[in-house]
């Protein structure tokens, strides 16, 4: 959370590096099941499974706080 914050709240300059980074993310439900049917699978055995629901940029982040601030009946 503290990475977030200092990321897309923190009032200090962001490069043009950082605002293009992205990461991802994924509910840990569905990391569940992934290891669940990863385990019943046999052909899963010794493979990298990779389990994302999304992915986003930074300055993603920075838009929607900029819309939320100039329209904030709108969110």
């Amino acid at each position: 959370m503290l990475y977030w914050y200092e990321t897309v709240i923190a009032d200090t300059p962001k490069s043009k590096e950082k605002l293009s980074e992205s990461d991802a993310w994924v509910d840990v439900r569905d990391i569940a099941e992934a290891h669940i049917l990863a385990l019943e699978k046999e052909a899963a055995g010794n493979e990298r499974i990779i389990v994302s629901a999304g992915s986003w940029i930074w300055q993603e982040w920075g838009a929607f706080l900029h819309f939320r601030k100039a329209f904030p009946s709108l969110t």
